[in-house]
């Protein structure tokens, strides 16, 4: 479904199709609805947890400890939208208390929970006024 989201002498379109992805942990698999997909692959993991949690016996809080795709382990931080696509399958693995992590595993939790897990990194750059109006004024 595309939809009008505004006009300024062209058409601009703003996509309102919602993604739903299909999350596996151990024997049950879940379509989770996913809207425009900003959300980012640790919120998808969590939520398939929280499901599992509710119809796994027995019920309870369970930890994500590992997100994966058939051909790789993206940063949980990533988005959705722009790492998945509609309809595609990942599995999430389990943190288990008595089982230790294996090293995909811990770097991949580390990045999802760590002391560092929602660090931004942003740079930029500082443009002289003078040079931004000669930019300006030659096109």
């Amino acid at each position: 479904i595309v939809s009008d989201f505004f006009d300024l002498g062209s058409s601009i379109k703003m996509s309102t199709s919602q993604m739903r992805i299909n999350v596996k942990i151990n024997e049950l698999q879940f379509l989770i609805p996913c809207g425009s997909g900003w959300q980012d692959l640790i919120w998808l993991a969590r939520t398939a947890c929280i499901r599992y949690g509710q119809q796994h016996h027995p019920k309870g809080v369970y930890v994500p400890c590992l997100l994966e795709t058939e051909t790789s382990v993206p940063h949980p931080r990533r988005k959705v939208r722009d790492t998945l696509k509609d309809g595609q399958t990942v599995e999430v693995i389990l943190k288990h208390g008595n089982r230790e992590m294996n090293s995909q595993e811990a770097y991949w939790y580390s990045r999802a929970f760590g002391p560092q897990h929602n660090v931004v990194h942003v740079s930029w750059s500082y443009a002289p006024r003078e040079i931004l109006q000669n930019l300006m004024n030659h096109p």
